[in-house]
């Protein structure tokens, strides 16, 4: 935690995205529930909008983890609920996939409306 600060006082840019991944810094952090670091970035700008190379945002990484309190700050910091990866999966798809499902019933009661659709053979 300590260097991540030190990096930003000193100009690291957090919108830097890593070379494997295309994440940025929130993405990591997310996806390890590491609400501290979350802060940090935050108050330094960092935007929970961005997408990796999946077309993942911070929220969908999150959900993965299945950690409440990222996700809920995530939110609360506009992280769009609706937003789609690059194979049609939302937030609450990851989070009810991975059985979480405190974490589905955040997502859904924040008003996330699941489309349904269902092929015919």
């Amino acid at each position: 935690m300590e260097e991540l600060v030190y990096a930003l006082a000193h100009g690291t840019d957090i919108d830097d995205k890593d070379d494997v991944f295309k994440r940025i810094d929130i993405h990591d952090a997310a996806l390890n529930g590491k609400m501290d670091v979350i802060i940090v970035l935050l108050d330094q700008g960092a935007t929970v909008v961005d997408r990796d190379y999946n077309g993942s945002t911070a929220l969908c990484l999150a959900a993965i983890a299945g950690n409440t309190k990222v996700v809920t700050l995530l939110l609360e910091q506009g992280a769009k609920i609706n937003k789609k990866n690059i194979n049609d999966i939302t937030a609450l798809h990851i989070a009810a996939g991975c059985g979480h499902k405190e974490m589905v019933a955040i997502l859904w009661s924040t008003g996330l409306r699941l489309r349904i659709s269902i092929r015919r053979a």
